[in-house]
């Protein structure tokens, strides 16, 4: 077996960026934010049921 080397990462920087593109990659982070605002609402909300 001959060992052979994949440039994957060099041939996706030369990929263009589409308007679908941008905008997949908008909502991906927009869904981590919204993620991150309700995990620290359960928290808050958990920690305030506590007292």
């Amino acid at each position: 077996m001959s060992a052979t080397t994949v440039n994957a990462g060099c041939r996706m920087d030369r990929l263009p960026l589409a308007k679908f593109h941008r905008r997949v990659l908008w909502l991906i982070g927009w869904r981590q934010i919204m993620g991150i605002g309700i995990a620290a609402e359960i928290v808050v909300g958990y920690a305030a049921t506590q007292h």
